[in-house]
């Protein structure tokens, strides 16, 4: 098989011309699902870390929450 062979046979794909192909790719789908990575519907579950204790302490450390947790913490006192 040479390259116009090939390429006459690319070309019948494409156009869907090829001998009896049209008819038994009736009911197939033509084109790939979109990957999941691609998904605009929102964040997976998995991105976030969980919620486990050991987590939660680490999480207290960062400047953010440990200034939500001295301002309730101040306020409860006084």
């Amino acid at each position: 098989m040479n390259i116009t062979e090939k390429l006459r046979g690319a070309m019948r794909r494409i156009a869907g011309v090829s001998s009896g192909a049209a008819e038994q790719e009736q009911g197939k789908r033509r084109t790939l699902a979109l990957p999941s990575i691609l998904n605009v519907y929102g964040p997976r579950a998995d991105a976030f870390p969980k919620p486990t204790p050991i987590n939660l302490r680490r999480f207290s450390e960062t400047p953010v929450a440990r200034k939500a947790i001295n301002t309730i913490k101040d306020r409860m006192r006084g």
